[in-house]
């Protein structure tokens, strides 16, 4: 999964079915796969790309088309708009076998046997995301620990979706290159540290180790040493060269969220992820920083922005969609 999301070559559409398929073996239970990315960054409206679907027959395709219309705004904000997790439509609406009897269950689901959804969903601090979703033949719940495993895959998603977003507006910004033994052949900017390049090849080696061990380690002990950032700044991407050689590119991915309230760049990054819901563990992942380190991030900001608990951080920070009333869902024109 975490591979597939960082094939930068690829279109949107050829890009998502690279991610369905690879979402698949692990959910698929006869009913396919279905991606899209979505923008949600104005709260009133969620609007969504054309959905990728693998291994999907046609009703239940079209199924889904109707079911992403008629969901209402409470639904959308209760599941795609919630923190980056795998998790379950029973689960994010907080029903457990009480689905079975919601609205939109009954009139979309029903009638091809789908009695619940698993989904990973995917969500910046800015407000666009992605989200993978599977078809379940009966009520199911995701296990804690399953959950936490996914949350990784999904920090790598998220990292790749600002990559793709810079690609499309043509600022593509290469700060190193690295060799596959974490070398350092060229380094620009804030790279040219001494600090940054020995960060950089420790990154490098663990994401190495990582994928040599990935056959033999649980899939959780293989991402744990492939961090999504490198010191809260830089993305490590794949680049094959025509003479067969294999570099690391480490390009500048910063999540920098604007903030009028005198917020430090890390403060709004940990204060951004936290309105989500993210644990200082998964923050660490996400960022490439220490725990301890986010933890005094965290702290600064609540103490900056005036909260007391996360919930009213996420009212200040307002980098999440809060309840929409009257809100609208529709597909990007």
């Amino acid at each position: 999964m975490v591979h597939a999301a960082y094939r930068l070559d690829l279109a949107e559409a050829a890009w998502l079915n690279e991610l369905a398929a690879a979402f698949r073996p692990a959910f698929d239970v006869g009913f396919g796969v279905a991606a899209f990315c979505f923008d949600a960054r104005d709260p009133r409206r969620f609007r969504w790309s054309e959905p990728a679907l693998v291994g999907t027959r046609d009703d239940v395709a079209s199924g889904l088309t109707s079911t992403l219309h008629a969901v209402p705004p409470e639904v959308v904000t209760r599941t795609f708009l919630r923190g980056s997790a795998l998790i379950s439509a029973s689960q994010a609406l907080g029903l457990g076998k009480r689905f079975e009897k919601h609205p939109l269950a009954v009139a979309f689901a029903h009638p091809f046997g789908i009695h619940d959804v698993v989904a990973l969903n995917v969500k910046e601090p800015s407000g666009n995301g992605m989200v993978l979703m599977s078809a379940q033949p009966r009520v199911r719940s995701v296990p804690r620990r399953e959950a936490a495993t996914w949350s990784m895959c999904a920090a790598h998603v998220g990292a790749a979706l600002r990559l793709r977003r810079t690609l499309a507006e043509e600022r593509p910004v290469d700060d190193a290159v690295l060799d596959e033994q974490g070398r350092c052949l060229h380094a620009e900017g804030d790279a040219q540290a001494r600090s940054a390049r020995d960060a950089l090849r420790r990154a490098v080696l663990a994401a190495e180790e990582g994928r040599r061990a990935s056959r033999k380690l649980a899939p959780e002990d293989a991402l744990e040493a492939w961090h999504a950032l490198v010191l809260g700044r830089w993305s490590l991407v794949e680049q094959f060269e025509s003479d067969g050689h294999r570099y690391i590119v480490a390009r500048r991915n910063a999540p920098d969220l604007s903030d009028p309230r005198g917020l430090l760049l890390r403060e709004r990054q940990v204060a951004g992820y936290a309105a989500l819901g993210h644990s200082v563990r998964l923050i660490s992942y996400e960022l490439g920083l220490a725990e301890s380190t986010v933890a005094k991030y965290l702290k600064s900001a609540m103490n900056k922005l005036g909260a007391s608990t996360r919930a009213e951080l996420a009212a200040r920070v307002r980098m999440g969609v809060s309840e929409p009333s009257g809100s609208e869902t529709s597909r990007p024109s």
